[in-house]
């Protein structure tokens, strides 16, 4: 639920795991069908990045302070676009449209190009 989470404003502290553990050094995942080695508790979150998430090795105090300390004075409260609802539809929306039978991939498609930030401004009914 982290993204939940962070679409409401939380902040997540990712926990780094150096080295990057898997089935073959963590007891935890030894039953586990996969040789896949995580970095850190949620690795997909990790791209996301700071402000939304700290990935931190929690056995350096100095970093896991700053990281706290960063994520307290954090001036940033909404999620990024493509984890947003929207951005889910988005990508549904990209699914499904998809000719699958084309060699070439239609992405993004046409309609997705702006001549220009003027242009989409404008469009937005920005000035």
């Amino acid at each position: 639920m982290p993204l939940e989470a962070m679409a409401n404003g939380a902040v997540f502290v990712n926990a780094k795991f150096k080295p990057p553990i898997s089935r073959l050094n963590y007891e935890s995942l030894s039953k586990k069908p996969s040789l896949r080695r995580l970095s850190s508790q949620s690795p997909y979150l990790e791209q996301i990045g700071e402000p939304y998430v700290y990935t931190v090795n929690f056995d350096d105090p100095v970093a896991f302070e700053e990281a706290i300390r960063k994520a307290v004075n954090k001036p940033v409260n909404a999620l990024p676009e493509e984890y947003s609802p929207e951005g889910m539809l988005i990508r549904v929306h990209i699914l499904i449209s998809r000719d699958l039978c084309l060699d070439v991939p239609n992405w993004p498609p046409s309609s997705a190009f702006v001549v220009s930030l003027l242009h989409s401004c404008h469009l937005s009914n920005m000035k």
